[in-house]
């Protein structure tokens, strides 16, 4: 899928600030079905991922310098963070960051 940086931005911020909205859900896959099925077929079920991997031609690795969230796959990343959070708080707070992060990229 060819996205823009913009609709990538823009889809970004409307997965993760529902995943903010609904700290319950720990998983991608929870996401509800107009959200999820726009992920679906993305390399690594995110907006960013598809962009910078369409855009760069595959250069995506997990320290991609040119990912919103300073390469999602890293151990200490925020999306890791929200992936592993114990409790719904983590998992809301974390989701905010990726929102505020992926807003000022």
């Amino acid at each position: 899928m060819k996205l823009t940086k913009k609709q990538a931005k823009k889809l970004t911020i409307k997965v993760w600030s529902y995943l903010r909205d609904h700290p319950e859900i720990g998983s991608k896959a929870g996401l509800p079905s107009f959200l999820w099925k726009k992920l679906w077929l993305m390399f690594n079920l995110c907006p960013l991922c598809e962009y910078i991997k369409n855009k760069y031609e595959g250069s995506l690795n997990k320290n991609c310098k040119y990912c919103a969230l300073d390469g999602c796959l890293g151990k200490k990343s925020l999306y890791k963070k929200w992936e592993t959070a114990g409790c719904d708080e983590e998992r809301q707070k974390y989701a905010s960051q990726i929102v505020e992060k992926t807003k000022k990229w």
